[in-house]
């Protein structure tokens, strides 16, 4: 699901929020990693920040909140 989530957002027009967040980790492929940092850098936010903001703008399930 992360890897999909990372693969399909437009973290070039993304507004990231500084809202605080628990930590978690996630294993990503090398390539997603730089992705995720090159953004954070232009972004002025953390990965944790981009990862988030790429996970929720996934689509939900019809049936599931």
């Amino acid at each position: 699901m992360v890897r999909t989530a990372l693969a399909n957002f437009d973290f070039a027009t993304c507004k990231p929020d500084r809202d605080p967040h628990r930590q978690i980790s996630v294993r990503i492929t090398a390539e997603q990693r730089a992705t995720l940092r090159r953004y954070s850098k232009q972004k002025d936010a953390s990965v944790g920040e981009l990862l988030r903001l790429a996970l929720e703008a996934l689509p939900v399930k019809p049936g599931r909140k």
